[in-house]
């Protein structure tokens, strides 16, 4: 074997032991001592194991989808095929026999076609919009509550509440130009928060 080949694989062994090792939950500094190799190198190898796991996230996800697409070509295909079949005109034949005679009768009925074909190739469409992230989001309206009936005394002092509330949250500082306060926002380094 040549000696890049014999290294390439020892480095794979290496890494799988790493990650089995790494996902019972070892730290690095022991999976390194259990392996009989430094730190650093666990390091590295962890970073190289997860962006695998990531590609491979990925390619599983896009196979998936795929596979999922392919189900749903087919199911629509079938829906199609069922459709045409249910426009053609059905047949029937009625034989009639009497002693020495045979009689034949063949009807022919047309069909307008059944709609349940149509309705699985719509539901196929939606299904392969939504996989493929074709349509907008759905915007949801918040649910609002009955409104809550107030008297006028009561909405006053709710007015007046949010009024104090506001209050509270501003500091006075003294206007120093025309010796009148101003409702300024506390800052982070403002005296009320100091010792």
């Amino acid at each position: 074997m040549p000696p890049d080949r014999s290294k390439k694989l020892a480095i794979q062994k290496r890494r799988h032991a790493v990650a089995d090792l790494y996902l019972k939950g070892w730290s690095q500094t022991a999976i390194a001592e259990q392996l009989g190799i430094c730190q650093t190198t666990v390091c590295v190898d962890l970073k190289k194991i997860r962006q695998q796991w990531r590609e491979s996230a990925v390619r599983d996800f896009d196979e998936a989808r795929q596979v999922e697409l392919l189900k749903l070509d087919r199911i629509e295909r079938e829906a199609w095929a069922g459709w045409e079949r249910s426009q053609k005109p059905t047949q029937a034949a009625v034989i009639s026999s009497e002693i020495g005679r045979e009689r034949t009768r063949k009807s022919s009925k047309n069909q307008v076609g059944d709609p349940k074909f149509l309705e699985q190739v719509l539901r196929c469409i939606l299904n392969r919009r939504a996989m493929l992230g074709l349509d907008a989001p759905t915007r949801i309206a918040p649910v609002m509550s009955e409104p809550v009936r107030m008297t006028p005394e009561q909405r006053q002092q709710h007015i007046d509440a949010i009024i104090e509330e506001r209050k509270r949250m501003l500091v006075r500082t003294p206007d120093h130009n025309n010796g009148q306060a101003l409702l300024v926002k506390p800052s982070a380094h403002s005296s009320e928060n100091s010792p």
